[in-house]
């Protein structure tokens, strides 16, 4: 192959490596954090409170989605209420969160419930997809008073 040649291969290149980084940047918008809403993106709000059940509590975890997009493949991977046991296996999926919406879900937990007005921290990890790559995941601990 002569230089001529050789010079126009690597130009073409060039500019298709520098269109696939671009497309891939354009596409691939940031992972949402914890936090209000921001136009055109997911964000996430995650608390929790505690019911008496017949067993113990349930732990009431409430997803809310301020934003506009909305996210995938909700997960909780981690749930711990304290000095409570029999909770659920996890992840426990909550599928998605519309953009401006809320999912909830009540999450039971046997054993001895605390006296009434008893101060329990309650502990979670999520995780979630937004955009076509965008990935979250977060931590939280609250604490709740026993009903």
């Amino acid at each position: 192959m002569n230089n001529s040649g050789s010079g126009l291969l690597l130009a073409i290149l060039a500019v298709i490596v520098i269109l696939i980084v671009g497309a891939a940047l354009l596409f691939m918008p940031q992972a949402a954090g914890p936090g209000a809403g921001t136009p055109g993106r997911a964000s996430v709000t995650v608390s929790a409170s505690l019911v008496r059940n017949p067993n113990g509590l349930s732990a009431v975890i409430t997803v809310t989605n301020p934003g506009s997009g909305d996210l995938r493949n909700f997960q909780i991977t981690r749930l711990v209420v304290s000095g409570m046991s029999g909770g659920p296996t996890m992840p426990h999926t909550l599928g998605t969160v519309r953009g401006g919406g809320s999912v909830s879900v009540t999450i039971p937990f046997s054993g001895p419930a605390p006296a009434p007005n008893a101060w329990v921290p309650v502990n979670f990890d999520y995780t979630y997809k937004t955009g076509w790559f965008g990935q979250g995941a977060g931590s939280s601990g609250v604490t709740s008073i026993v009903p």
